[in-house]
C-alpha cells in the first residue's frame, strides 16, 4: 500500500537559544502535524524524541551540546526520509 502525506513544516519555533547543558523545551509549529505518528527534533546532528500536541504543534527538549553555537533545527517523522525545512537554534 502507498500512503500520501504532508511531511512536516516548521513554520515557527521558540525559544531558539538555550543552554549548552540542554533541557530546553523549544515549541514549534506548523500546518497538519500527523498525531499516529513519531516524531523527531534534530538539533544539529543529535536526535531527540518530540510530541505532537495538536495538529499544529510539536514541543520538544534541547539536548546537551558540547559548545556554545548555532545549530540546525529540523523535524522528521521517524523512519521516514523527509525531513522540514530547517531554523537556526
Amino acid at each position: 500500500m502507498f500512503t500520501y502525506y504532508n511531511p512536516p513544516v516548521i513554520v515557527d519555533a521558540g525559544p531558539l537559544r538555550g543552554p549548552v547543558h540542554g533541557g530546553t523545551e523549544v515549541h514549534v509549529y506548523g500546518p497538519n502535524y500527523d498525531k499516529g505518528r513519531n516524531v523527531i527534533c534534530i538539533f544539529g546532528s543529535i536526535r531527540t524524541p518530540a510530541q505532537v500536541v495538536t495538529k499544529s504543534h510539536i514541543k520538544c527538549t534541547s539536548p546537551p551540546f558540547p559548545t556554545a553555537r548555532d545549530v540546525s533545527l529540523i523535524i522528521q517523522y521517524e523512519n521516514d526520509r523527509f525531513k522540514s525545512s530547517q531554523l537556526t537554534f
